[in-house]
C-alpha cells in the first residue's frame, strides 16, 4: 500500500508529526508482511518494482520453469528462465544480467533446452507437400500423401508385416513375416484345435453338407497339390493325407495319376493326384488282421473280400441266389396221363403203366407215372442291406 506522510513545517509540534509519520509506516509495513507470522504474509499482490522483477514469485532456488519470451540484452534473468533464440529454446542456468547471447552461452549461463527442427524434405520440419495439416485442401492433401478415398491406409515400419498371410500360412504358424486378418485368426485357431485332437486319416460321420475346415470327404475323388487339378481339394494342407494314403495303401485303393513314383512326397512336388476311398453308400469295418491276428470274419471266400487289405472295397446292395447256396429242400408231386411213340422199353423219362397199342399211329397209351413238381419263386435278388442311417464321411487331412 501507499505511504502518505505528514510534511514537518517547524518544530511546534513536531513530535506528534513525526509520531503520526511512524504510524502510518508501521500500519503499512503491517499489511504488507506481518511481523508475528500471522496473515498477511504471502506477498502475493504484485510489485511493480520500477518494471525489473516480481519478487516472491520465483525464487533463484531452481523449482519450476518461467518462459521469459524472446531472449534480450540487458535484462536480467534468474536460474530456470526459458527463452528463445533463433528457435532454439535455452534454460538459464545462473542468475545474470545479459549481455551478448553468444558470450553469455559460452560462459555456461545458458543451456540448449530446445532445438528447432532442420527444414528440408524428408527430414526434419514437415513440409506441405508432406502432410495434411499444412495444406488447406483435402484434396490436395491426400494427392500428397498418395491416399485416396476409401483406400487402406497403414503406418509403414521395416519391421511392421505388410503381406497378408494365406490361410495354409496362417494354420501352419511357420511365418512370422505376415499379417493376418480376423479371419485368419479364426482359420489358424480352428487349424490348432482340430491339430491338438485328431490325427491325419481319422474318418468320422458328419451330418454337415460340406467338409469342415481340415478335413476333406471321403468321397472317392482326388487330393493333391494346388496346382494338381485334384478334384476333392487341391491344397499344399493335403499333403499329410496325401503321404499317409500313399504309404498305407496299394495303387489299387489309392490310385495316383500317372502311375506311383519314387516317394509320396515327389508325387505330390510333382502335381499327381491321389484317389481317396469311396466312402460313398459305403460303411467301415474292421481290418480283419488288426493286432496281427487273423479274425477270419470278412473273407475273400465268404464275403467276398479281403478283409486282411487295408482300404480294400467289396459287397454289394442286392443278391441273386445260385442253386448252390439253396439250402437242402424237397417238393410236392404230381401225376397225369402221358403219350409215347416209343416202345416202353425204351422210354427213360416215363413209365407207362398197363400199356396198350400201338394204334394206328404207332403211338402207345396208358397210365402216366412221370413225376413233376410245381414251379414257385421269381428268381429275383434279395435286398442285402443292413438297417442304415446315412451321413457324410470325412477323413482328417
Amino acid at each position: 500500500m501507499k505511504v502518505t506522510v505528514n510534511q514537518i513545517t517547524s518544530g511546534f509540534a513536531g513530535i506528534t508529526a513525526l509520531n503520526e509519520n511512524f504510524a502510518a509506516i508501521a500500519t503499512a509495513i503491517e499489511n504488507t508482511v506481518s511481523r508475528d507470522g500471522t496473515s498477511p504474509n504471502t506477498m502475493e499482490a504484485d510489485l511493480d518494482l520500477n518494471g525489473h522483477r516480481l519478487l516472491n514469485v520465483l525464487a533463484s532456488s531452481g523449482e519450476g520453469f518461467v518462459w521469459e519470451g524472446a531472449w534480450l540484452t540487458a535484462t536480467p534473468y534468474s536460474l530456470n528462465n526459458l527463452v528463445r533464440e533463433s528457435g532454439n529454446v535455452y534454460i538459464c542456468l545462473e542468475d545474470h544480467t545479459s549481455g551478448t547471447f553468444s558470450t553469455d552461452l559460452a560462459a555456461s549461463k545458458w543451456e540448449l533446452f530446445a532445438s528447432k527442427g532442420s527444414a528440408g524434405a524428408g527430414t526434419g520440419d514437415m513440409l506441405a507437400s508432406n502432410n495434411l495439416s499444412d495444406v488447406a485442401d483435402a484434396t490436395t492433401a491426400r494427392a500428397n500423401l498418395g491416399v485416396a478415398i476409401g483406400s487402406q491406409v497403414q503406418a509403414y515400419s521395416a519391421g511392421i508385416p505388410t503381406t497378408l498371410a494365406s490361410q495354409v500360412e496362417a494354420e501352419s504358424g511357420a511365418d512370422n513375416t505376415k499379417w493376418m486378418t480376423p479371419l485368419r485368426v479364426a482359420q489358424a485357431i480352428a487349424a490348432l484345435a482340430a491339430a491338438s485332437t485328431e490325427a491325419t486319416g481319422v474318418v468320422k460321420a458328419y451330418f454337415g453338407t460340406t467338409a469342415p475346415n481340415g478335413y476333406v470327404m471321403l468321397s472317392g475323388r482326388t487330393i493333391g497339390s494346388a496346382a494338381s487339378g485334384a478334384t476333392e481339394r487341391a491344397n499344399a494342407d493335403t499333403e499329410d493325407l496325401y503321404t499317409l494314403l500313399w504309404n498305407s495303401l496299394a495303387n489299387s485303393e489309392a490310385a495316383v495319376s500317372g502311375g506311383r513314383g519314387a516317394s509320396a512326397a515327389a508325387d505330390f512336388a510333382a502335381n499327381k493326384t491321389l484317389a481317396l476311398p469311396d466312402g460313398r453308400g459305403r460303411v467301415l469295418a474292421g481290418k480283419d488282421d488288426m493286432g496281427g491276428s487273423t479274425a477270419s470274419r470278412i473273407t475273400n471266400a465268404g464275403a467276398g473280400i479281403v478283409g486282411t487289405t487295408l482300404g480294400v472295397a467289396g459287397g454289394s446292395q442286392t443278391h441273386t441266389l445260385t442253386t448252390a447256396q439253396l439250402a437242402t429242400h424237397s417238393h410236392s408231386e404230381s401225376t397225369g396221363t402221358s403219350t409215347s411213340s416209343t416202345s416202353p422199353l425204351a422210354h427213360n423219362a416215363t413209365a407207362i403203366v398197363a400199356p396198350s397199342g400201338p394204334d394206328e399211329f404207332g403211338n402207345y397209351t396208358g397210365a402216366a407215372a412221370r413225376r413233376s413238381t410245381e414251379s414257385a419263386g421269381s428268381g429275383n435278388a434279395h435286398n442285402n442291406t443292413q438297417p442304415t442311417l446315412i451321413t457324410n464321411m470325412i477323413v482328417k487331412l
